[in-house]
C-alpha cells in the first residue's frame, strides 16, 4: 500500500500556514513547520508570499459512465494573487503506464458552467464497456509553482509519486 506522512503529525513539527492571505479553510494552503516544536510568536517557518494553485471540488460526470459518454472532469482551481496559467487533467486506463494529458479550461464549454469563474473542465474520451480511468489533476500558477490532486502519496519504499488517483469504471447496465 501507498502511505502518507506527515511530519505535524507525531514528528514533532507543528501545523503552520503558508499564505495568511489566502483562504485558510483549505488544508492546501497549511504545511508541517520545519522548526521543531513550532515557532510560537514568531513568523511560520513555512510562510510564503505566493502559493501554487489550490485544486478543489473535484468532480467527473456521469458518475458511470456507459461505453457512449464522454466525461467532464471539473474542478474549482484559485490561487493567491494572480491567475491560474494551466490546468490538466492526467488519466490513462487502469493498468496502463503512462497518462495523457488533457488541457483544462475555464470557458464555460468543457462541463465548467461558466467562463471565468473558476471551475475548471476538460472531456475525457468514451472507453469501452468496464473500463477503469485513473485520473488526477494538476494546476500551475503564473510563477511555475504547481500542485496535483490528489497529492502524491509514498510507495512502499518511502518515494513520493502520483499513485492515488481517482477512478471510475465504464458500465453498460447502468
Amino acid at each position: 500500500g501507498c502511505h502518507w506522512q506527515s511530519a505535524a503529525d507525531g514528528g514533532g513539527m507543528s501545523l503552520e500556514l503558508i499564505h495568511a492571505g489566502f483562504d485558510n479553510s483549505t488544508g492546501q494552503n497549511w504545511s508541517p513547520g520545519t522548526t521543531a516544536g513550532g515557532t510560537p510568536g514568531e513568523a511560520n517557518t513555512v510562510a510564503a508570499a505566493d502559493i501554487a494553485p489550490v485544486i478543489a471540488e473535484t468532480s467527473h460526470f456521469p458518475l458511470v459512465p456507459g461505453p457512449s459518454d464522454p466525461v467532464y472532469v471539473t474542478a474549482r482551481i484559485t490561487d493567491d494573487p494572480g491567475a491560474v496559467a494551466a490546468a490538466t487533467v492526467h488519466w490513462r486506463l487502469d493498468g496502463a503506464t503512462s497518462f495523457t494529458a488533457v488541457p483544462m479550461a475555464d470557458d464555460g464549454r468543457h462541463g465548467d458552467t461558466l467562463a471565468g469563474d473558476g471551475l475548471y473542465g476538460a472531456s475525457l474520451p468514451v472507453q469501452p464497456n468496464g473500463s477503469i480511468v485513473e485520473f488526477y489533476l494538476s494546476a500551475e500558477d503564473g510563477g511555475g509553482k504547481t500542485r496535483t490532486w490528489p497529492a502524491p502519496a509514498l510507495d512502499q519504499n518511502g518515494v513520493p509519486g502520483q499513485l492515488t488517483n481517482c477512478l471510475y469504471q465504464v458500465d453498460a447496465t447502468v
